[in-house]
């Protein structure tokens, strides 16, 4: 507890003094005039996420993105004191002030979520992608740049999630001790982002803003949490559509500065380099959109260019595909290449999964709609059959929205809602599409409970605590295991130790492993691949040189 503590408040230190310095070169180029007091933590925070995040994306190309690149990016952080000293001491002197005027039952909300988070996010990493592929890809990028062919050794090293190269910054190996401390450090900001301005709203009287903000973050404790101890793709980008949906809609009821357009297309481009599920979360580009809007149009197109740009070159040289798994986008011919038969398998695999789990590919394409649906409703449990139902019968408040003239709230829902088609008809898996699931049930609670009077901040602080107690039930397994080992004050629990992974090696031209038992590869040393090929291949001497599939 107490090294991933340190580790959090590491990572939030860099994030956030780097957000301050960001701000003020974005003050510049746009030449707006600069404000300390107009820049909130949260958006701090996130600019700092956003701005190291392209530049570890780019460096990733030519660099490993390990401890000598965390030992510059801090050694930078600690620079950027001396520059940004006075909005430090004004952000502090607010937090004291607010701490003091925190009542009672704010103060345990902001406690009960802290603990959770800690009990979890220091618990075992359980089986999972974890030790399918993310451990391995983040083991990839801290020791070499970007790898050609890198895909022909597993398929999953392909997916080129951004956030994975940002995890590998941070990332800490001692021994069998695995710690991912990004999840959980924006988790927590983000909950108590939420939380704060769910009591502020509400006690300025915007109620639908309020419950809004309320009903996310209640969202966002229960479906999130057991992913905050890995570097899962989904959770961060799940957080980051929240946020987007939260952050413009403050912009729009709330105060709106010159940057706010700019803020929106870093975070948008940005969740989509980390998930590209999430890309049609790019209309909610023309929501800020103000003044000239050819010039609007070619600073989304500019941004995007700058944080996109690096994704595609990654894609090319990790699989040669500018977009894998998506066989169409096949316009390259390079020797490292993955072959389009393995391509239309990994996609397939993908899609099936997220339909019927455990059911071979070849089985689940041959079924109809009314075949599987059922099947995959009945499997994704109680309550994502709540929140989907809800969300779908929710589709009725569009033309609600649209008869008292609410022009937002209707063309954020039909974001929302072409986002969830699009997940559907891709891959319905629901930890896919939490951000857009959660959105869409926030806005149908928040029309349908802001227009009652017994909704007020003291009501909701009482439905806040009593909804935590029943998540806090809910993972009751982690704050047992949090009491009931002692070494967890210190250190979070130890991952899968590599002498109990059971392994055969193979050689091609070149040596690697394969396990024995299952088809995860867990922390063991590079390569290691989960499936065996005779026709695996090294392209030159060393791994930096890549694979290919021989013919």
């Amino acid at each position: 507890m107490l090294l991933l503590a340190g580790l959090w408040f590491a990572v939030f230190f860099i994030f956030y003094i780097t957000g301050i310095s960001f701000r003020r070169i974005l003050a510049v180029l746009i030449k707006e005039k600069h404000d300390v007091r107009s820049q909130s933590i949260d958006e701090t925070f996130f600019l700092g996420l956003l701005f190291i995040g392209g530049i570890v994306s780019i460096s990733s190309i030519f660099f490993p993105i390990g401890n000598a690149a965390l030992a510059i990016v801090a050694g930078a952080a600690l620079l950027q004191v001396f520059f940004n000293f006075s909005k430090i001491r004004f952000d502090l002197n607010n937090m004291v002030n607010a701490l003091r005027l925190t009542s009672k039952w704010e103060l345990g909300v902001m406690l009960m979520v802290a603990f959770l988070t800690m009990t979890i996010a220091v618990s075992m990493i359980l089986p999972g992608d974890t030790a399918l592929y993310y451990i391995q890809n983040i083991q990839w990028i801290r020791h070499f740049a970007v790898v050609p062919g890198l895909g022909n050794l597993h398929g999953r090293f392909a997916f080129n999630s951004h956030f994975l190269i940002l995890s590998s910054l941070f990332s800490v190996f001692i021994k069998n001790t695995l710690i991912f401390p990004v999840n959980s450090v924006c988790f927590i900001v983000v909950v108590f982002t939420l939380y704060r301005e769910t009591t502020r709203a509400l006690r300025k009287g915007s109620k639908w803003f309020g419950v809004f903000c309320g009903v996310s973050m209640l969202l966002i404790i229960r479906m999130l949490p057991e992913k905050l101890n890995t570097a899962a793709p989904d959770l961060i980008c799940s957080l980051l559509i929240i946020y987007s949906f939260f952050f413009l809609i403050r912009s729009k009821l709330v105060y709106s500065k010159a940057t706010d357009s700019i803020i929106l297309n870093l975070l948008i481009f940005t969740c989509v380099s980390f998930k590209l599920s999430s890309v049609f979360l790019v209309l909610l580009l023309p929501f800020l959109w103000k003044g000239n809007v050819i010039r609007q149009v070619f600073l989304s197109i500019m941004v995007g260019a700058v944080i996109l740009l690096p994704f595609l070159v990654r894609n090319y040289y990790l699989s040669g595909y500018l977009v894998y798994p998506f066989p169409a986008l096949d316009i390259f011919s390079v020797d490292w290449k993955v072959p389009l038969d393995k391509v239309i398998e990994e996609k397939d695999w993908v899609e099936s999964w997220a339909k019927i789990p455990k059911l071979l590919p070849s089985q689940v394409v041959k079924l109809s709609m009314s075949e599987w649906l059922p099947r995959w409703f009945k499997g994704v449990g109680l309550f994502y059959q709540i929140l989907l139902s809800v969300d779908l019968l929710g589709m009725g408040l569009l033309v609600v929205a649209y008869l008292k003239k609410q022009q937002m709230i209707m063309r954020l829902q039909l974001v929302v809602l072409v986002n969830l088609f699009f997940w559907f008809k891709m891959a319905p898996d629901p930890r896919f599409a939490i951000g857009f699931i959660a959105v869409q049930f926030a806005f149908i609670l928040a029309s349908l409970l802001s227009n009652y009077e017994f909704f007020s901040a003291d009501n909701l602080h009482f439905a806040l605590i009593v909804a935590l107690l029943v998540v806090f039930v809910q993972y009751r397994r982690y704050d047992k295991g949090f009491f009931a080992d002692s070494a967890l004050w210190l250190t979070p629990a130890p991952y899968v130790a590599d002498s109990m992974v059971k392994v055969k090696r193979y050689h091609t031209n070149f040596d690697y492993q394969v396990p024995v038992m299952d088809d995860q590869c867990y922390n063991l040393n590079l390569p290691c691949t989960p499936f065996a090929n005779d026709k695996l291949m090294l392209r030159g001497t060393t791994l930096q040189n890549g694979f290919y599939i021989a013919k």
